[in-house]
Order: C-alpha cells, then structure tokens, then sequence
C-alpha cells in the first residue's frame, strides 16, 4: 500500500535527500534541478505553503513529490507560477496510480 509522508523541504532527513537525488540520478526524465530537493528547498525559503509528498510502500521511500498545498486540497506546482514543470519523481520501476499518490497525500488535484 502506498503511504506519504508530508514535510517541509527543510525536515527532509539526508536519507531521503540522498535518495530523492539516486532516484533522479537513475531516471534521465527526472534529470531537471526543477524536480530535486535543491529547487524546493529554495523555494521553502521564500514559500510558506511548499511541500514534499515523501512516498513509502512497506517503509521504504519510493518517491517524493514537491508542491504548493493550497486550500481545498489543491497541489500547484513548486515555484509556481515561476516554474509550471511538474512532476512525481518515482523510482523507474516503481508503478504509482496517480490518484493514489493524490489520495495517500491528503491531495484531491
């Protein structure tokens, strides 16, 4: 069952930083700093509402998703609306239902 965990870019442990970077590293899609944990912790700095979604199945982390938590559930895209790039950065084997990711993190869109 895929779970999440919601943090501050800040209170990412270096275990998860590291592999947030090794899952980047492994996926040449997910190769933009725009996705890493560099570009949210940036963003942490100036944002109140920045986020990271960190994914786990059987306590082990298989992705992370940076976002703005806005009211009513929405998630906008971290730097928005000066970075619209977006996306769930997942290890390449890992299969993550979309509305799953949603829901384990308390997302409805």
């Amino acid at each position: 069952m895929l779970q999440a965990e919601i943090l501050r870019p800040g209170e990412l442990s270096d275990a998860q930083t590291d592999a947030w970077r090794a899952i980047q590293a492994a996926t040449p899609a997910f190769a933009s700093p725009l996705l890493g944990p560099d570009f949210a912790s940036a963003v942490a700095a100036v944002r109140a509402d920045a986020a990271v979604a960190v994914y786990s199945r059987q306590g082990r982390t298989v992705g992370f998703l940076a976002h703005h938590r806005r009211p009513d559930g929405l998630a906008r895209p971290i730097g928005a609306t000066w970075s619209d790039y977006h996306g769930l950065v997942s290890e390449p084997w890992q299969i993550i239902d979309a509305s799953a990711a949603l829901s384990a993190a308390g997302l409805n869109a």
